[in-house]
């Protein structure tokens, strides 16, 4: 069977590599071309490339499928699988495999549609979540649903990278047991139910910036959800100039329990406080809540 793989990031270059070491190795990569990262602007390719090449796979960089069913007709699938990507395939290429292009999404369809279901779960304090196979159609993930798999959360900090890689394996392991039963006509799609549908978006720079007058448990999900990207950050003043501190790592605690952090950073929220644990100064390293009271000891409070 020849299977196309269309992916970016490190969740689809999880998945990707998963297959490649099962009986289900993709013949092919579809991905974007490599990007310019960091300070030195340095050509970089996405993590799924990188997997793709370890795997000897061919490889195809693309910036859109809009006008590329002529391409997808030569190469001839049997089936295209999706996950992590921002593709948009358009209805002659969904037409084009014998068993349809599926996708693999990071939580409960209808649940979080769209390019940040992983932050959302973590912000809103889930106490499950999952993985969910559908059958594409041309509408961002909304087709049929062909399995999915639940994933309990509950009272476990999870961060972004932690819970991307939890789900990736579960995906992984749903996916190379659910296309034995596709290809074999064993699974009959169920229609999602839009009424329930929820949405995510495109997460900014700006959504970072964390609002002391929220509750300490709300900042800490946003830390958790928000690392390494967009990151979470404040403002403090030094000097007369003020900077950025991105927070790192951070923990809720109790309103009583404060008084039991001596030496530590901790900062009183709307509801009960927050230890900062890993904070970065603007212009230094990654340090302690504690090494950075140490050094600005002239800073009383984190402003917006």
């Amino acid at each position: 069977m020849k299977i196309i793989f269309i992916g970016t990031g490190k969740f689809g270059a999880q998945i990707l590599e998963k297959l490649a070491n099962s009986q289900f190795k993709p013949d092919f990569l579809i991905c974007p071309p490599d990007k310019p990262v960091g300070r030195k602007q340095m050509l970089t390719p996405c993590a799924a490339k990188l997997a793709a090449q370890k795997y000897n796979l061919e490889i195809a960089e693309m910036n859109g499928l809009k006008s590329k069913a002529e391409f997808f007709q030569n190469l001839k699938p049997d089936i295209v699988i999706a996950a992590d990507t921002n593709f948009i395939l358009p209805k002659q290429i969904l037409e084009i495999p014998p068993y349809g292009c599926l996708n693999v999404h990071p939580s409960i369809l209808p649940k979080y549609r769209g390019p940040a279901p992983i932050q959302a779960t973590i912000l809103n304090g889930d106490e499950e979540t999952g993985v969910t196979i559908i059958k594409m159609d041309e509408k961002i993930d909304h087709g049929p649903i062909i399995k999915k798999k639940k994933l309990k959360i509950k009272n476990k900090k999870f961060t972004f990278e932690s819970l991307r890689d939890a789900l990736a394996d579960l995906g992984a392991e749903l996916l190379t047991d659910t296309i034995p039963q596709w290809i074999k006509g064993q699974i009959a799609p169920i229609k999602q139910d839009d009424k329930k549908a929820s949405y995510t978006k495109i997460l900014k720079r700006q959504d970072g910036l964390i609002n002391w007058q929220r509750s300490a448990i709300q900042i800490e999900r946003q830390i958790r959800a928000f690392n390494p990207w967009p990151g979470t950050f404040s403002f403090f003043e030094h000097k007369g100039t003020k900077k950025r501190l991105k927070v790192i790592e951070a923990k809720a605690i109790k309103w009583q329990q404060q008084s039991n952090q001596a030496g530590k950073m901790a900062i009183v929220c709307a509801q009960d406080a927050l230890i900062l644990e890993k904070v970065q100064p603007e212009g230094k390293k990654i340090m302690s809540g504690k090494a950075f009271l140490n050094g600005y000891r002239e800073v009383s409070q984190l402003i917006n």
